[in-house]
């Protein structure tokens, strides 16, 4: 007489690896660790004597659910923050956040100070990142967003060079600088392997860890490319990156909206060394306030393209001189705007233009002779320049 017995036992646990075929593959950081069910069967043939029959089949099934919510979809004018290491514990992944809509933050009346509600992104970042996230000089975070249309509006960070100095505003862009930069940035946000429709953290609904390989769509490709701007050769932010080590000197972000009218200050930005994301709308500068006190007010060097915190740097004509062949007149300048000499025989007589001049994204200095005999042959004549936002 022979008996078939089967025997199905089911154990279940969380484990932080799952195995395909029998190789181990490491869970992405940032994910949940699934529920991991495994189900052996086994069948075997004991006779009425007691002798134990080779065992016919024994296999094994296993059942992977790690699926998370995917983040919200994103719309124009959302806002996001990127964290990168550059070597080390979660080298080749970007953490990408949605922080909030350009709105939130530019309607924001002025003197407030809050913190955002993103979840727990410090559990994130040290699950990503290492325990010793907040205290890595190789850990960056920088901010971005744009509005897309026929005249895109980009939003960008820029590290201040110290906690209670406002870093330089970015330069103004041109309509085809805008449009290319806000391409790449589309790219991070609603390309393949982007931010949307990817899923969210555990820790925060709204993060996401990017995986590396994402091309176009990557932010580290597009922050840290080594000899490129950031989002393209057109942009001129040489890095939107600051620090995460909290009191560091770049640890502090301004956001810089950048438009057909030009570059306005949105407000600062800080990440604590718990993860916590801190927005302050500070007051817009005064008309007339001079911060660096060299005569040019701050309203007029950020339409200068100078420095407002460089009392050195500030909008003027660098060289005149007189030559056998005329008067040579030279300026620095900067990119994205218009500039125009203007002339006048004796002050009271109205100014004319005589030369004007548009560098375009290169900024190369202004360099003019004026060979005009007539305003050569005065006795007297005076000269200055004015500069624009190009059109």
């Amino acid at each position: 007489m022979t008996q078939l017995h089967m025997q199905s036992i089911t154990l279940t646990a969380n484990a932080p690896m799952h195995h395909l075929h029998g190789n181990p593959t490491q869970l992405p950081p940032g994910l949940p660790a699934p529920a991991l069910s495994l189900t052996w069967h086994a069948a075997a043939i004991f006779s009425k004597f007691r002798l134990a029959l080779p065992l016919l089949s024994l296999t094994a099934t296993l059942t992977l659910s790690a699926a998370t919510a995917a983040v919200p979809d994103p719309v124009s004018g959302d806002i996001f923050l990127g964290v990168r290491a550059e070597s080390g514990t979660g080298a080749g992944v970007a953490c990408l956040v949605k922080i909030g809509n350009d709105t939130t933050f530019i309607g924001a009346a002025q003197g407030t100070s809050y913190d955002l509600a993103l979840g727990d992104l410090g559990s994130d970042l040290q699950a990503t990142f290492g325990q010793n996230w907040n205290t890595r000089s190789d850990l960056h975070w920088g901010l971005f967003g744009l509005r897309d249309s026929a005249s895109p509006i980009l939003l960008s960070s820029r590290a201040r060079p110290s906690a209670v100095t406002q870093s330089r505003p970015w330069p103004a862009l041109s309509l085809a600088a805008r449009n290319s930069t806000a391409s790449a940035m589309n790219s991070v946000v609603n390309g393949i392997g982007g931010y949307r429709s990817s899923g969210s953290t555990i820790h925060s609904s709204v993060a996401t860890i990017q995986q590396v390989g994402a091309g176009a769509s990557s932010y580290i490709t597009q922050v840290a490319t080594v000899g490129t701007t950031n989002f393209g050769s057109l942009s001129q932010w040489s890095g939107i990156e600051g620090s995460v080590v909290s009191g560091a000197p770049s640890s502090v972000l301004d956001l810089y909206r950048s438009a057909g009218s030009g570059v306005s200050f949105v407000g600062s930005f800080t990440l604590s060394g718990t993860g916590v994301v801190h927005f302050s709308a500070l007051p817009a500068p005064a008309s007339n306030l001079d911060s660096d006190g060299d005569g040019q007010t701050d309203a007029m060097e950020l339409i200068a393209g100078t420095n407002p915190n460089d009392p050195t740097c500030f909008f003027t004509i660098q060289s005149f001189q007189f030559t056998a062949d005329g008067v040579q007149i030279g300026l620095p300048t900067a990119a994205n705007r218009s500039y125009q000499i203007l002339y006048s025989p004796d002050l009271l007589s109205p100014w004319i233009v005589v030369y004007t001049y548009a560098p375009g994204a290169t900024a190369t200095p202004l360099s003019w002779l004026d060979t005009d005999p007539v305003r050569r042959s005065r006795p007297n004549g005076f000269y200055k320049a004015t500069v624009s936002l190009a059109p």
